[in-house]
């Protein structure tokens, strides 16, 4: 596991892979206490400081986030965990590495599976 990032973000429902992240095409995240209440349903060993981001899992230092305005960010977490958050919190991912959307929730309708490396 690397320190690399990944960005997820809620989006507008006329988005596509091809669109660009922007204020006009993402929709804001909402309440930190929300996004940490739908995290702890899968991880009950969560740590956060309440506003700005913490670790999924603290005792193994895995899942390093932060909360934003319009993204959640993430590094220090392997794809496969990486979707299962996707999922659960119904964001597409973005890597800002290779600068495009990897995949979305199984909720978002125009989602794409792509290999992250």
């Amino acid at each position: 596991m690397s320190g690399y990032n990944y960005c997820l973000c809620r989006v507008m429902p006329s988005f596509t892979v091809n669109d660009q992240l922007s204020d006009a095409t993402t929709l804001p995240l909402g309440s930190a206490s929300e996004i940490l209440e739908r995290l702890r349903t899968k991880y009950p060993k969560i740590s956060s400081d309440g506003v700005h981001g913490g670790w999924l899992d603290p005792e193994h230092l895995v899942g390093s986030f932060s909360i934003h305005e319009r993204a959640l960010s993430f590094s220090r977490i392997e794809p496969e965990e990486l979707r299962v958050v996707s999922d659960l919190l119904g964001m597409v991912v973005f890597d800002p590495q290779k600068g495009k959307i990897l995949f979305g929730s199984d909720g978002w309708s125009n989602k794409t599976i792509e290999p992250t490396r």
